[in-house]
């Protein structure tokens, strides 16, 4: 079971629903919820640099301070309203090294949950987190997520290494899941290890652990692979897609090809993702 979750909290407008969705899920496994800030180091323009007084060097830090005690505060206030285990806390950094230092946080978590970049905020790019942490990354959509949690799952399956760590680094949710489909779109047996039949072996391996499986094997030549898998998402009515990465440093080159950055882009649920 996921017994330890990290949560990346900023200040952005839509993380309070991340926030919300992380609490649910901390709920669902008994879990102890972590929440991190992460505090930019003040690092001024090279211009500039020359200029600034160490008056202006400790009111910036003095701000950035007090954004982190309000942001941290938030988090406190919902993770004890809905009485779970919790702790915050905060790091501080170079902005663009944020989403390696999360990744380094990441590593003492069963998971790490994050909200889908949008245009405010801390900008934390989910690709390098995935690769870095070596934990599983459950991505947040910045318009929200369902009510429900994790219990509706929809796993996109290509045979590949990258997807079969995925669902071993999801089986704590996938075991206390109520549904799981299971698609493949174009299946190769030569080429990926499909098997004879595609979806009969992954199928048979979570059964095995008391899991009731449903596959989908998807043979459109011309099909969109992202758009065809969220559609299937919101046919199925699941919670959350569970999927692999390939080890490339930009999401556009992850798992699904192309289709990931579709997905990232539009996604209506959470995406677990894994390398």
């Amino acid at each position: 079971m996921y017994k330890n979750l990290l949560l990346a909290i900023d200040g952005s407008a839509t993380n309070a629903k991340t926030i919300d969705y992380a609490i649910k899920l901390a709920k669902r496994f008994d879990a102890h919820l972590t929440g991190l800030y992460l505090v930019p180091e003040f690092s001024p323009p090279a211009t500039v640099g020359l200029y600034v007084t160490a008056d202006i060097k400790a009111n910036v830090d003095r701000h950035e301070q007090e954004q982190a005690d309000k942001v941290t505060a938030g988090f406190k206030a919902a993770a004890e309203r809905e009485g779970i285990a919790f702790d915050a806390r905060t790091d501080t950094g170079y902005q663009m090294d944020f989403a390696k230092m999360l990744a380094v946080h990441g590593r003492y978590a069963d998971a790490i949950i994050v909200g889908q970049p949008g245009d405010d905020g801390v900008m934390l790019d989910p690709g390098d987190i995935v690769l870095a942490s070596g934990a599983p990354v459950i991505i947040v959509p910045y318009i929200g997520a369902p009510a429900t949690a994790a219990e509706r799952v929809m796993v996109a399956w290509n045979a590949s290494k990258e997807a079969a760590r995925a669902v071993r680094d999801a089986m704590p949710v996938l075991e206390k899941a109520e549904a799981v489909d299971v698609v493949s779109f174009r299946p190769k047996s030569t080429e990926t290890g499909h098997g004879d039949l595609p979806g009969a072996d992954i199928a048979l391996h979570l059964t095995r652990h008391g899991i009731q499986v449903d596959v989908e094997t998807i043979e459109g030549k011309d099909i969109d692979v992202g758009n065809a898998l969220m559609s299937h998402v919101a046919d199925r009515g699941s919670d959350l897609l569970v999927m692999g990465g390939y080890g490339h440093s930009r999401l556009h080159e992850f798992v699904l090809g192309g289709a990931t950055r579709t997905i990232l882009q539009s996604m209506t649920v959470p995406v677990l993702m894994t390398h």
